[in-house]
């Protein structure tokens, strides 16, 4: 609550964005997803674990695996695990 009381002394009256990260926050997921995949989760599991469809679990995959040999997913899947 103090954070905000700042930001209203700072900013108030004015029209101030903050971002939410949504795509950063989609990529961990699909990350995650993508590793308890890999660790023998079934499809019904993943979408019961992350408050999913099987059907959204599916897309996660196909968004993710193809860039699973990349070497900034890996930098990524570090951090991820580092901060979550």
């Amino acid at each position: 609550m103090d954070d905000a009381k700042k930001l209203a002394a700072l900013y108030g009256g004015e029209l101030v964005k903050m971002p939410r990260c949504t795509k950063l926050l989609a990529l961990a997921r699909d990350i995650k997803i993508l590793q308890d995949r890999r660790a023998r989760l079934s499809g019904a599991q993943l979408a019961l674990k992350y408050g999913m469809t099987e059907r959204g679990i599916q897309k996660s995959l196909r968004r993710i695996e193809p860039h699973e040999r990349q070497p900034w997913l890996k930098d990524m899947q570090a951090s991820i695990t580092a901060v979550l």
